[in-house]
Formats: structure tokens, sequence, C-alpha cells
């Protein structure tokens, strides 16, 4: 291993101290077997004893690095498989906005323009109480900075984030949108829809006039991901996925609730609503583990290495 490594191994450090204390001593006893007389040569003793002390260290570095090693890829994995179980299940969000009635009576009422004082105060007041539905949607799953609602021209009908100085788009993504026989539109780079961010991860989707197949596109819906604070510990990235577990279990646990006369349609509604606790569970079980890890950090060795 490399020896560089050594002298930021507290314990390593420890024990050489202990050993160079021991090697003192063989120094003194060489020293008295000369003064003595007695012919005690311990020169080749001591070089022995050095050589194993070397080596005694080496091994623990090794076991040190190794464990080290193995912790930090445990932690890097639960991240991975963290990111990559909510963007799967975030790729359910933007198919389930784009199908808002909501949504699409807005679009409906945008589209038809405005003729007088009363029409255009009717449409402020729906482009407030959309924005509190998108506020009120990120807030239960706050992987998101913003939403943002366009018709299929790439003109802002209405988004989230009132910093956000767009009032248009040009990217390709609205034509893709608008086209795509996929579920769903992804992009991670530079956009005109994030224009602070060198780079945003966005997912969207068309939104259409009515449920029907064949129902005419009338606008295009884009969730923006959030990527501030990339030193947040696991434990809150954690906590956060425990949120989005819980909405989801209120969510199909109310949906439930208005198929009361459907059994078979609330049954399946209500396993869902199980399998999003049990999810939820397991993953205040892994949060604990987190925290005990999170609050030793500082002490384990290896984990902040520097010159």
């Amino acid at each position: 291993m490399d020896h560089r490594l050594l002298k930021y191994m507290q314990s390593v450090q420890e024990y050489e101290k202990a050993l160079d204390t021991l090697s003192e001593k063989w120094n003194l006893l060489t020293m008295l077997g000369k003064m003595s007389n007695t012919g005690m040569d311990m020169i080749d003793t001591r070089a022995a004893f050095e050589a194993l002390t070397a080596e005694l260290l080496d091994k623990l570095g090794l076991e040190i690095l190794k464990k080290t090693t193995s912790e930090m890829e445990a932690k890097a994995q639960v991240a991975v498989d963290i990111v990559i179980r909510n963007l799967f299940e975030r790729t359910a969000d933007i198919g389930f906005l784009a199908t808002d009635d909501d949504i699409r009576s807005f679009l409906r009422q945008y589209l038809a323009g405005t003729t007088d004082d009363a029409s255009r105060q009717s449409l402020r007041d729906r482009r407030m109480s959309l924005k509190n539905r998108f506020k009120e949607y990120v807030s239960k799953y706050s992987v998101y900075s913003n939403i943002i609602l366009m018709d299929t021209r790439g003109n802002i009908v209405a988004q989230l984030d009132d910093h956000n100085p767009i009032t248009g788009s040009s990217d390709p993504l609205i034509k893709e949108s608008l086209s795509t026989s996929a579920e769903y539109v992804e992009v991670f780079r530079k956009t005109d829809l994030v224009p602070n961010a060198d780079k945003a991860l966005i997912y969207s989707y068309r939104v259409k006039s009515s449920s029907s197949d064949d129902a005419e596109s009338i606008g295009v819906l884009s969730l923006i991901f959030r990527f501030e604070d990339e030193m947040v510990p696991l434990s809150k990235i954690i906590a956060q996925a425990m949120k989005a577990e819980q909405a989801a279990h209120d969510f199909y646990l109310q949906l439930a609730d208005r198929f009361g006369s459907d059994v078979e349609k609330k049954n399946l509604l209500l396993y869902f609503s199980m399998m999003e606790m049990g999810h939820y569970k397991l993953l205040d079980l892994e949060k604990s583990n987190l925290e005990r890890l999170e609050e030793f950090s500082q002490e384990q060795e290896l984990i902040h290495l520097g010159p």
C-alpha cells in the first residue's frame, strides 16, 4: 500500500509510537551490554524488531484501508440506489400531472383568449390556483425546483418559480415532447428553460385537450429537478424520499375512498398504499443506520484525507 496514507491513520500512529518506545528499550539494552562487557550483541535482534514493526504497521494500515473503502462503497451504493429509485418513481409524476384535469382546463381557457376584464381576471385567478397546486406538489416531492407549463409554441403559460426570468422557450424538448412515443422526454443539459444553470435535469411531456387517445396536444409540461445543496447528508436525502413515500401512501389511501362501491379497485389502491408504507419503513431503518454513521464520520480514519 501507499505508505503516505499511514500518517492519516490515527490508530497506526498510536501503535507506531508504542513500538518506537519499545525500540528505544532495545537501544538501552545494547548500550548496557557494551558497558558491562557481557558480549551481548543486540544489533541483529533490534534490526529484526524494526522489520517486524514495519510489517505490522503496514498490515494494520492495509486492513484500515480495506475497511474504510468498504464502508465508503456501501455509502456510495446506497446513494446511487436512492437516486435511481427516486428518478424512476419521478417518471410517473410527469405522466400524472400531464393528464391533470385542472391543467388541461386552464390551458384550454388560456388558448381561448380573453375578451374583457372579467375573463382576464378569471384567467389570473386560475393561474394563481394552478401555481398553488404546483407549490403543494413540490412541497411533497421536494426533488423539484420548478414546474413549467407551456403552450405548443413554447410560450410560458404558468410556472412555479416567479424568479425564473423566462417568458418563452425554443428548446427542442418542446417539439420532442409533442411527438414522442415514449412516456416522457428526459434531458440533462444547458437549456433556456433554466437560463441561470449550466445544466438542468428536466422531465417533459405533452398535455392533451382531453383523455381521448386522438385528442390534440395543447401544451407541454416540464418538471425541473433541484440540484442545489449537493453535499446534503445521505440521511437527509432519505428523509426527503420518506416524505415522498408518505405522500404516495396518503394519495392512494384517499383515492381508495373514492371507490367505495368498487371493492376490487379499492383493494388494489389500498394494497398500493400499504406497499408505499412498506417502502417508508425500510427507508426509516436505513436513515437510522446512516445517522449513526454520520454521527461518527468525523472520527473515522481516512474519511477526511488532506495535505
